[in-house]
């Protein structure tokens, strides 16, 4: 769904807007026509005047023939992160791609954030710290514009956001190399003890609330074989399928068949 942009408000500026922030709008809004149509219609229902739209077009055809390149305002997000300011977007009415950005770089770099605990360890590449380069990045990924998550633990060490180390994974798949089952502390993952047998059991699922007994076992290894040989074939079962559709990226595709707990 592409982005509309709110001329009433005189949010963006139509004319202080610089190339960079156009490009990105044009890229929110659908392309170059979606974002003239949408000026044109400005002026029709007479939100802004022709002076205004013709000086806004004329910069976005400028826009269309110049390369990437050059200084620009932004705002700095978290003392880290840069997103031009002109593009003006409100959290709430931005595009996925913009939430997906934004949120990396506070559950990275913000100490207030909730998910700061779990991921201040982590970092975020030179070039990601700059929205425009992630979009351009995000956009391109198979599984762009289903709902997926970006996930940084497959292809990398899961400490570094890059174009090297993630990738975008099925909600289902990625909870799924996440191990969620409750254990007892001195036994491995998915096994318990009761009585003098190890019984091993596993979620069949990505949402972890429904799971299948595996047997019981004399040991806990043998227990914790069974678990492991469960989830990894139940993990390369689900990647086939998104695989197959053309929903799932061929560098997670061969990791996700190749799974090792």
């Amino acid at each position: 769904m592409s982005y509309r942009i709110d001329f009433s408000t005189r949010k963006f500026g139509v004319n202080t807007l610089n190339r960079i922030g156009i490009s990105l709008l044009i890229s929110a809004c659908g392309g170059e026509d979606a974002f003239v149509r949408q000026i044109n219609d400005a002026v029709k229902n007479g939100i802004i005047d022709k002076r205004s739209a013709d000086s806004c077009k004329a910069k976005v055809r400028t826009v269309s023939n110049m390369e990437y390149g050059g200084k620009y305002k932004t705002l700095k997000i978290q003392g880290v992160g840069y997103v031009p300011i002109e593009i003006g977007y409100g959290y709430n009415e931005s595009p996925v791609e913009f939430r997906v950005w934004l949120a990396m770089i506070y559950r990275c770099y913000s100490t207030t954030d909730r998910l700061y605990r779990l991921y201040g360890d982590c970092e975020v590449c030179e070039n990601w710290k700059y929205y425009d380069k992630f979009e351009e990045w995000y956009k391109k990924q198979v599984g762009y514009g289903l709902g997926y998550d970006i996930d940084k633990d497959l292809l990398g060490n899961g400490k570094y956001y890059s174009p090297e180390t993630c990738c975008l994974l099925p909600h289902k798949l990625n909870s799924m190399i996440v191990s969620r089952e409750s254990n007892d502390r001195e036994l491995p993952t998915g096994v318990n003890k009761r009585g003098n047998r190890y019984y091993a059991r596993a979620c069949t699922g990505g949402d972890g609330r429904k799971s299948i007994s595996l047997g019981a076992f004399d040991t806990p290894e043998e227990a914790s074989n069974a678990y492991k040989a469960f989830r990894k074939k139940r993990i390369a079962e689900t990647a086939q399928v998104y695989y197959d559709k053309g929903e799932l990226d061929e560098r997670a595709y061969n990791a996700l068949i190749n799974f090792n707990m």
